[in-house]
């Protein structure tokens, strides 16, 4: 179904929210998240009520939506995200005036089962480490993600964004940028640095940006999942969220280090207590461990 086959108007709404959201300094990611779920819920309402505009959704529709995404067998998490976007999205057009209320204001977040996530082991770390050949670009570069993200538990968008000036080599630590661009430091440890120096040393540009592709151009997330993604494959490790999974196991080895939940909140910039919850939980039973860890 191609966009000529929907509302010209619910574009116009689609495009002004995510315009509102790149003056908050969304990510990237986000952004994409954004435009790509709600154009699947406009092509929805297109196939299923035809010319139904976004403002005269009603609660039904939101429901019947993701009544549909269920019955495709989607995980819960999807069902969840998708709320969560739809919320945003009815929050903004609320603010607006574009509605009087929202068809969301009285549903409740789908929930999602609470199962265990893998974590990574320091010997999986070494393996992944071992197909990140030192003597090449591509092989220190990767190595030295590796080991940011191992030993400071930075998100993703937080690490591609770094600056090379973000790196405090005096003060062991490393400004990062995180949900909201919300300025933090977090702990840049003797093994991170000697990773990062090992990588920087094929530098010989003046570009403000640490990660470069081989074409000597800024990498992007989506770079750095499908560098993970190839030394994942090699080095026969399986789990889903190859780079977020660094930022678990990194909450995780502090917490049974004895790090108080409040530093580690802190440091990794999580909001609330929510997620540190579970990972106490986790850690408090031994055989939930013993199934978690990959």
């Amino acid at each position: 179904m191609g966009k000529a086959e929907v509302i010209p108007q619910n574009y116009e709404l689609i495009n002004g929210f995510l315009l509102s959201r790149s003056v908050m300094d969304c990510t990237e990611m986000t952004m994409k998240d954004y435009r790509t779920r709600l154009n699947q819920f406009n092509r929805f309402l297109f196939a299923s009520y035809r010319d139904l505009s976004l403002v005269d959704v009603s609660r039904n529709h939101i429901e019947t939506y993701l009544m549909d995404i269920k019955g495709k067998g989607r995980a819960s998490w999807t069902l969840r995200t998708q709320y969560r976007c739809l919320s945003a999205f009815y929050h903004w057009l609320l603010e607006e005036q574009f509605v009087k209320e929202s068809p969301l204001q009285k549903m409740k977040l789908p929930r999602v089962p609470k199962v265990g996530k893998a974590f990574l082991t320091e010997t999986q770390r070494d393996r992944l480490l071992s197909f990140c050949p030192l003597s090449t670009f591509v092989g220190s570069r990767t190595a030295a993600m590796i080991w940011l993200l191992w030993t400071t538990g930075m998100r993703l968008s937080e690490l591609t964004g770094l600056q090379i000036s973000d790196l405090d080599n005096q003060g062991n630590k490393i400004r990062v940028f995180g949900k909201g661009r919300k300025e933090r430091y977090v702990p840049y440890s003797k093994e991170a640095k000697k990773a990062v120096w090992r990588y920087t040393a094929y530098r010989a540009d003046t570009l403000p940006q640490l990660w470069l592709t081989e074409e000597r151009k800024p990498m992007k997330s989506a770079g750095v999942q499908e560098a993970f993604d190839r030394i994942y494959k090699r080095a026969e490790i399986h789990v889903k969220d190859i780079c977020h999974i660094f930022r678990r196991t990194w909450a995780m080895r502090q917490l049974k280090a004895g790090v108080p939940v409040r530093f580690v909140q802190i440091v990794g910039g999580w909001e609330n207590l929510s997620t540190m919850e579970i990972y106490v939980r986790a850690m408090q039973s031994e055989d939930a461990m013993r199934e978690k860890w990959v």
